[in-house]
């Protein structure tokens, strides 16, 4: 229903087996941004990734290059003892991170303790130090929606009870019969990896349904912790539609020139990025 009111952009545009990061990500969103603004449109971001959303804002950094022999041998640890104890590790070393990252999120473990290997610094402290950057200067309105705990838990939960309704468990079956690795990045997100685990006879449906549950409200927690950090967020209940709009409004109002195309900003309307 939201799609056919406005039109959305990077939806559906990868393969399960791809693997991108923040780089990739910020090259296709200002693409289709500009896209979006040549026409006259506004554009508004969308989404929940925190980091992702900082590198669209605030640029990228360079982190240490990737060294192939200590990610593979990462990799075959990870393998052998678990990703539980990569994260421990990591834990130890970069409390912070750690808790920014699921213990089972091979990736992004892998990745922090190269960037430790690498530079000798926790990632978190090098992500600090280009936080404290003066952020680019073209202007930008940033919403929050903000519910009570309990209501953003039962709707979590009703989601979650939504998905398996509409086929998920039929979606990554066909995945793996399709031939699909079972460790392709998107069979290692939240939601399909429980689905994953159901389908070799791991756990019951009730219990992978659970388990959806349980770690989607612990990573919109952390989601909240990283978001509410943000001195730039304008929060408002996402019911409060009249204040909403008022803002946004107010800030299209103001004149000022995209970051996105040449010349003036465009006419009326609206498109989500």
């Amino acid at each position: 229903q939201e799609q056919a009111e406005v039109p959305h952009h990077l939806l559906g545009i990868l393969d399960p087996a791809e693997q991108v990061d923040a780089a990739w990500y910020v090259e296709q969103a200002r693409a289709a941004a500009e896209e979006i603004e040549q026409r006259g449109r506004r554009v508004f971001f969308v989404g929940g990734a925190p980091f992702y959303l900082r590198a669209l804002r605030f640029g990228l950094f360079a982190l240490p290059a990737v060294d192939p022999e200590r990610r593979r041998a990462l990799i075959e640890e990870a393998a052998r003892l678990g990703t539980t104890v990569l994260h421990e590790r990591l834990r130890r070393i970069d409390p912070k991170r750690a808790a920014e990252i699921h213990p089972n999120d091979r990736y992004r473990i892998v990745r922090a303790l190269e960037i430790h290997a690498t530079s000798g610094l926790p990632p978190s402290e090098l992500y600090a130090r280009h936080q404290a950057s003066p952020p680019p200067s073209w202007p930008r309105l940033v919403i929050g929606l903000d519910r009570p705990r309990d209501e953003l838990y039962r709707r979590i939960d009703e989601r979650v009870e939504r998905m398996i309704e509409e086929g998920l468990v039929a979606e990554v079956a066909g995945l793996l019969s399709g031939g699909l690795s079972a460790d392709a990045p998107g069979l290692r997100a939240l939601g399909y990896r429980q689905i994953v685990a159901h389908l070799r006879g791991e756990c019951s449906l009730s219990e992978a349904v659970a388990s959806i549950q349980r770690e989607t409200r612990r990573f919109a927690k952390r989601q909240l912790t990283w978001f509410r950090k943000d001195p730039e967020i304008v929060w408002f209940h996402p019911d409060a539609i009249d204040a909403i709009e008022g803002a946004v409004a107010g800030f299209f109002a103001q004149p000022f020139a995209s970051p996105f195309r040449r010349g003036e900003r465009g006419g009326a309307g609206k498109e989500a990025g």
